[in-house]
């Protein structure tokens, strides 16, 4: 998941916590984009 937010925003901060079920990401790319991506990774985004 990193690498695909960071092949579209290669400044984003990502952090990712496993245990929480939970992504952060810290990046100029609209939600939308952002949530595109995740979501490409194959896993859900909540609002």
């Amino acid at each position: 998941m990193t690498q695909a937010l960071q092949a579209r925003d290669p400044q984003a901060e990502v952090q990712v916590d496993i245990a929480a079920g939970e992504v952060r990401v810290a990046s100029h790319l609209p939600r939308e984009t952002v949530a595109a991506a995740i979501r490409e990774e194959g896993y859900a985004v909540s609002p």
